[in-house]
């Protein structure tokens, strides 16, 4: 209709504009995990490793870095800590109401340094604010990837660490 003007209109749209940009700029690296996943030639190439809980069929591991598993049926990412390596978990099955997922086990260090934690990649992906404060989910990984609180790190867990405010776990892969 003509009522406003041209200041107020150029305004609110570079306020819109820089607004949407910002979200852009702040959540790039969600597309960029996606389209790695579903465009990449790894992706073809990623071998069979553990169910899904959601959709009951095999996630594939995508071993080149940053190593992910991806579900071909959903289309879903799940990452992964990275600095260690993985080893499936004799089928079993996370314990956490609704998860289902089928447990793998991280490695890192090596030699008699090595040590083993339990691994969910949906609670990793997912941890519940009640299970306490998470790692980072960037950059290398050198503890456990759940939080204390989780149920594996608590069958796990032998006594608390009074030093640190954490807690020492049985090592599930010896």
């Amino acid at each position: 209709k003509g009522l406003a003007n041209k200041e107020d209109i150029v305004a609110h749209s570079l306020v819109s504009f820089q607004q949407k940009f910002n979200y852009f700029v702040k959540n790039i690296h969600r597309m960029d995990t996606l389209f790695e996943a579903s465009f990449s030639p790894l992706t073809a190439g990623g071998k069979p490793w553990s169910k899904c809980g959601m959709s009951n069929r095999y996630l594939q591991l995508i071993v080149a870095r940053p190593q992910r598993l991806y579900n071909k049926n959903t289309e879903q990412v799940y990452n992964l800590p990275q600095g260690g390596s993985f080893k499936l978990w004799s089928g079993l099955v996370c314990p956490v109401d609704g998860c289902g997922f089928e447990l793998s086990l991280f490695q890192v260090g090596s030699g008699k340094d090595q040590r083993t934690y339990p691994l969910c990649p949906n609670c990793f992906n997912s941890p519940r604010p009640e299970w306490g404060p998470t790692q980072s989910s960037k950059g290398i990984c050198v503890e456990c990837p759940h939080p204390d609180g989780h149920p594996l790190v608590a069958k796990l867990t032998v006594c608390t660490d009074e030093e640190t405010g954490g807690v020492f776990i049985l090592d599930p892969g010896s």
